[in-house]
């Protein structure tokens, strides 16, 4: 029944917290293919946990193709269209975390539209956190070549910076500026040649959205 069930995903939520000791595991084990069947059917409880737990699992980076094999990105687009405050803050940070590890041309294009409308937000409809972990997730997103056309077909650039320009939240600036940085190298890199290999080893300060304890349901 749903209370079992709710009780069942709030145990694999408290598994998936683990800093990388069981997340792999999890995957391996089999948990994504009823995990997005909960997140494409489930509701209340039931869809939240399913949601909090695939977002601590896509923070490591192995589990990335395996989400998405699973069928996970569809569910995903649709909760960020109509997922209630809680629910879309999750799927935010899902994406984010996918994308930290490869943001290809389906993630782009499933993504960036509603992302980029959610900071825009012409409607009034989220607040200043949404807005703020969308531009992150974007932020995250330009980081791949793969992204850059459909950055600039959903006037995402264009968005990023008239935040750069006027925004008065620090923090929704530092990420506009950041993913004009990204696009910004990306764009100004020579082709390589075939025939030498790119030994450049340099650090990435855009890390994962980390787990927050908060979300993970009490034992």
């Amino acid at each position: 029944d749903s209370a079992r069930e709710v009780v069942a995903v709030r145990i694999l939520c408290n598994l998936s917290l683990t800093n990388g000791n069981t997340e792999r595991t999890m995957v391996q084990q089999g948990c994504l293919v009823p995990l997005v069947r909960l997140i494409r059917e489930g509701v209340g409880q039931l869809l939240y946990y399913a949601i909090t737990t695939l977002a601590n699992l896509a923070f490591v980076q192995e589990n990335r193709d395996d989400i998405l094999a699973a069928g996970a990105l569809g569910p995903l687009k649709e909760l960020l269209r109509r997922g209630d405050p809680e629910q879309v803050l999750k799927t935010i940070d899902t994406i984010r975390n996918l994308a930290a590890a490869r943001a290809d041309l389906k993630l782009a294009r499933a993504t960036v539209p509603d992302l980029t409308a959610m900071v825009l937000d012409e409607a009034d409809k989220f607040g200043a956190e949404h807005k703020l972990r969308a531009m992150i997730a974007l932020r995250s997103i330009s980081r791949f070549e793969e992204s850059l056309e459909h950055l600039e077909r959903n006037g995402t650039l264009r968005m990023a910076a008239n935040i750069a320009r006027d925004s008065l939240d620090p923090r929704l600036r530092s990420q506009a500026l950041g993913l004009l940085y990204n696009v910004a190298g990306l764009s100004a890199q020579p082709p390589l040649d075939p025939e030498e290999e790119d030994f450049t080893d340099e650090e990435d300060d855009d890390e994962e959205m980390a787990p927050d304890d908060e979300d993970a349901a009490e034992a």
